[in-house]
């Protein structure tokens, strides 16, 4: 779910040739939902997160982090437009969101980030996903990319 909803393209910035999006859609995007990750390591302060996804929209799922969200005690998130792909909305339903969007819940509205920063939106809820698992997610995948990067070369002897 981290990689399929732009987490570490919103979280770092960068590119992502696959998703990344320059600005909001136009358009509707349905309701909006509200992931928290909690960040959390040994020698750094925990934080959490916020990520808004919109998995009802079309063709693909949306998601928006905000920017300058700080985490760690000193760092802040960079924000971005993503676009997920279909097997993302798939992950989403798997998790325990509907199949398809509540009736009624499709007319526009407006809510606003973390920042109170206006996002045209229909408001939808928070996914009810255990932070322990979004943050055991995140954890892993940040151990194993510090742990890739710090191994030494192996040796091979002909």
């Amino acid at each position: 779910m981290v990689t399929q909803s732009g987490f570490f393209v919103g979280i770092w910035g960068g590119t992502d040739a696959h998703g990344r999006l320059a600005h909001r859609p136009a358009g509707s995007l349905g309701p909006r939902y509200t992931i928290t990750y909690t960040i959390a390591s040994a020698d750094r302060p925990s934080s959490d997160i916020v990520q808004y996804v919109f998995p009802y929209a079309e063709p693909r799922p949306i998601t928006y982090m905000p920017p300058n969200q700080e985490y760690w005690g000193n760092a802040e998130t960079k924000g971005a437009w993503f676009a997920g792909n279909v097997g993302f909305r798939e992950t989403l339903i798997g998790l325990g969101l509907p199949a398809t969007p509540l009736s009624g819940a499709q007319s526009p509205a407006v809510g606003s980030d973390v920042r109170g920063d206006p996002i045209n939106t229909v408001p939808g809820g928070s996914l009810t996903i255990p932070l322990w698992i979004a943050g055991a997610l995140v954890a892993v995948t940040f151990v194993t990319i510090l742990t890739r990067r710090r191994r030494p070369p192996r040796s091979v002897h002909a």
